[in-house]
């Protein structure tokens, strides 16, 4: 019983109104760009990177990917705090 209800989470996938809104955006303008802007816009989009967990597949460069974003997330807030810190 506990397989199949996870069987059946992981291969539902989100409706678009789940979707970060930001992401959405990226490839709204990814669409009026040439190829190679489009190519790069369309691999920092979120959604990309998440559909294949949503069916339940672990690849290393959407980990990676998640991985980096954390990480420049955390170098910003640590910068930002220690911006805090030296302003008193």
């Amino acid at each position: 019983m506990a397989s199949r209800h996870a069987q059946s989470i992981t291969t539902r996938h989100f409706p678009p109104s789940l979707r970060p809104a930001s992401s959405s955006v990226i490839n709204w303008i990814a669409s009026f760009t040439g190829p190679t802007t489009q190519s790069v816009l369309n691999y920092l989009s979120i959604t990309d990177h998440f559909d294949d967990f949503t069916r339940g597949i672990l690849d290393t460069k959407h980990l990676i990917y998640y991985f980096s974003v954390m990480s420049f997330g955390l170098f910003l807030t640590a910068r930002s705090v220690d911006t805090e810190r030296w302003k008193g």
